[in-house]
């Protein structure tokens, strides 16, 4: 019995850490994109950002309080419908974070329109 109920923690460890919508790295264009990557090469792999954030544009709820993001930039990409949107942020020219949240759209947004990822 406990043998049965650890398995079945480890298994829910195991989903609960692939749902995670925070991505250590991607692929695009063929090159691996993860942190410590500078804006020029994941510009020249991804090409241009559908959106380009900056902090005074970003902001985070926090207990109904929205606080500024702690970067220099947010990278927006959007692959289309079916697709997670993803959110490559920037500090001193390279990758601090990447996130992949929500699923793509159609058409034209204003960046002040796109959602943060959660």
């Amino acid at each position: 019995m406990i043998r049965k109920c650890s398995f079945i923690l480890l298994i829910l460890a195991i989903c609960l850490a692939l749902a995670s919508a925070r991505v250590h790295g991607f692929s695009c264009g063929g090159r691996i994109v993860g942190k410590g990557t500078t804006e020029s090469e994941v510009r020249e792999a991804c090409g241009e950002p559908t959106c380009i954030r900056s902090p005074k544009d970003t902001f985070v709820d926090r207990a109904g309080i929205f606080v500024p993001l702690a970067m220099d930039e947010e990278w927006i990409y959007n692959p289309g419908p079916g697709r997670f949107v993803l959110y490559i942020r920037f500090y001193q020219g390279k990758v601090v974070d990447v996130q992949s949240d929500g699923f793509g759209w159609t058409g034209d947004r204003e960046c002040k329109e796109i959602p943060p990822p959660r």
